[in-house]
């Protein structure tokens, strides 16, 4: 079964989607939205870096949010909550990139068997700390493939610095997972 890609967390993030994209926040590094009618360039190897990434960066949202309410140590409830703001910012860029290069935004669906939830309880940070690494992973897997595959300098280096925060997030994570007494 295939998930709408807003579905998850609704219109709150629709909104700021639209209103992101409308007052030009979020620093895209020059993408602007195509003008209605006007032919826009499909560049293959950069539309399957923002259709890979933003449904991959939603689940990270949804799995921070999942954090931000079960866990335990309040550093994890922090970096779930960095990580759900920068995703976030995040899919805006990537969504004005896709209009700009097809006049369009939507990204295929969250198949479900991506979707990682950990059940609440006493070893809830460790187990969605795992999970979130292997997210991590995923995604610096991802960007590696765009840094040599993209078409545009843009996608290029927006490629380059999601895997590098992921690299560092991913880190960071590990580090804990080490330090963190099993409970």
């Amino acid at each position: 079964m295939r998930k709408p890609l807003l579905g998850g967390i609704g219109l709150a993030l629709a909104l700021a989607l639209s209103c992101s994209a409308c007052s030009g926040e979020g620093g895209g590094g020059g993408a602007q939205p195509a003008e209605a009618g006007t032919a826009v360039q499909a560049y293959e190897g950069d539309l399957a870096f923002v259709d890979g990434i933003v449904p991959h960066d939603l689940t990270a949202v949804w799995m921070a949010e999942d954090a931000i309410a079960k866990a335990r140590r309040p550093e994890l409830r922090a970096f779930a909550t960095k990580v759900k703001a920068s995703r976030t910012r995040e899919i805006a860029e990537l969504l004005r990139y896709r209009r700009t290069w097809v006049g369009e935004d939507e990204t295929p669906p969250i198949e479900d068997d991506t979707i990682v939830t950990v059940p609440a309880g006493r070893d809830f940070d460790r187990r969605w700390t795992q999970a979130m690494i292997r997210h991590h992973q995923a995604a610096i897997e991802i960007a590696e493939r765009a840094v040599r595959e993209a078409e545009t300098p843009e996608a290029r280096k927006l490629a380059k610095s999601i895997a590098e925060k992921e690299k560092a997030d991913k880190a960071q994570l590990q580090r804990w997972e080490r330090a963190w007494p099993r409970e």
